[in-house]
């Protein structure tokens, strides 16, 4: 099954509230404790932060997939230089687009953003980067399947946020 509701209500434009069981799914332990490390490393810098892109679809489908992108609602930047130190690793920031890239050591990367709007003062031209909350940043990705996120805070953790329909788009195979 693609994942199990716990519950589910309207809240806003929220269609589904669902909580998954990223313990109990089928991916490499060293990928599982780094989920919950995220998580617990936001709640001690008081932030919310969020599995997002291909990820969060391909746990929902089932599918293989390393690629760690995460969006913090707060300063990403910060974020990223604080769990890469926890983690001994090294940081790279992008401040003209509010994001990073942590190197673990053994080479694993996480991509880390701040959630944001972007706007594009005209066509080819780089964006005008502002900083907003996930249901923004959510909205201007490509694809529904790609506007997932799952909440990696401990009193989340595996919270799926969907406020695009990407959850049932999935479930129908659709783009």
């Amino acid at each position: 099954t693609i994942g199990s509701s716990l519950r589910k209500q309207k809240t806003g434009n929220l269609e589904l509230v669902e909580v998954i069981d990223l313990d109990g799914r089928k991916f490499p332990p060293r990928l599982k404790s780094l989920l919950k490390k995220i998580g617990e490393a936001a709640d001690e810098f008081g932030v919310n932060v969020y599995l997002v892109g291909g990820l969060p679809r391909d746990i929902l489908l089932g599918q293989p997939n390393l690629d760690v992108d995460i969006v913090v609602e707060g300063d990403g930047i910060a974020f990223a230089k604080q769990f890469s130190r926890q983690e001994r690793g090294e940081v790279k920031p992008h401040k003209q687009f509010q994001t990073a890239i942590v190197v673990l050591p053994r080479g694993f990367k996480i991509d880390v953003a701040t959630a944001r709007t972007e706007r594009y003062e005209k066509p080819g031209a780089l964006p005008t980067v502002e900083v907003s909350g996930i249901k923004d940043d959510l909205y201007r990705r490509d694809f529904t399947i790609n506007s997932i996120a799952i909440q990696l805070n401990r009193r989340c953790y595996g919270k799926v946020i969907d406020y695009f329909g990407g959850h049932q788009d999935l479930k129908a195979g659709i783009i």
